[in-house]
């Protein structure tokens, strides 16, 4: 039912189409972990030529690979018949995982923008 209701919004927010993560044309790095292995996963976008595998994913599969949170969500099979879990649970703070992957590539810190959505509270001064 979850699964469902995801597939449903995200199709919505990209304008009825089933958008895969290589006609994304921003750099994007989404992490998830590998449940039986208990290994981390990266989805990437294809902006190096080392990033190849996951392009033809759907996003809507990804969302559920990267938030499938151990006790509320069950794991996610998106791609290779392997359940796929959160991605928090190794990397808190993903933007640091987009970061590091930017500076990587040869980026410096002035060239990177991240959008980062969440479900935290903002600050107040």
């Amino acid at each position: 039912m979850v699964h469902h209701i995801l597939q449903i919004i995200v199709c919505l927010l990209f304008l009825n189409k089933f958008l895969h993560l290589k006609e994304v044309n921003i750099m994007v790095c989404i992490p998830s972990i590998v449940h039986q292995k208990a290994s981390p996963k990266v989805y990437k976008t294809p902006h190096h030529p080392h990033f190849i595998k996951g392009g033809n994913i759907e996003i809507w599969k990804i969302a559920l690979a990267t938030s499938a949170a151990p006790t509320y969500l069950s794991a996610a099979v998106i791609d290779d018949n392997e359940c796929k879990i959160d991605g928090g649970l190794w990397a808190n703070n993903p933007v640091l995982v987009a970061i590091a992957e930017a500076v990587k590539l040869g980026y410096s810190l002035e060239q990177i923008k991240v959008l980062s959505i969440g479900t935290g509270t903002s600050l107040s001064f």
